[in-house]
């Protein structure tokens, strides 16, 4: 019987809940902690690949910059 059934016929008791959703939410969040145990076994190398994405992410960033100033003119302090 699930739940429903089982609240509009008798109730269900709180400790029949709690369980109930302790149950969903560790189904929920088991491939979570598997992805998250798998990735801390390799923190070496998640660093190295947060470091290049840095890396790759500022040079582009720094390159959009150099655009917008160019196009909005502020590159004020260039002109000398």
């Amino acid at each position: 019987m699930d739940l429903k059934e089982c609240y509009e016929r008798t109730g269900v008791s709180n400790k029949e809940l709690k369980d109930r959703l302790t149950m969903v939410i560790n189904e929920l969040l088991e491939p979570m902690r598997e992805r998250r145990a798998r990735y801390h076994s390799k923190a070496s190398l998640m660093r190295e690949a947060l470091q290049q994405g840095t890396q790759h992410g500022r040079a582009i960033a720094q390159e959009t910059m150099e655009m917008v100033r160019a196009a909005l003119d502020l590159n004020y302090f260039a002109k000398r």
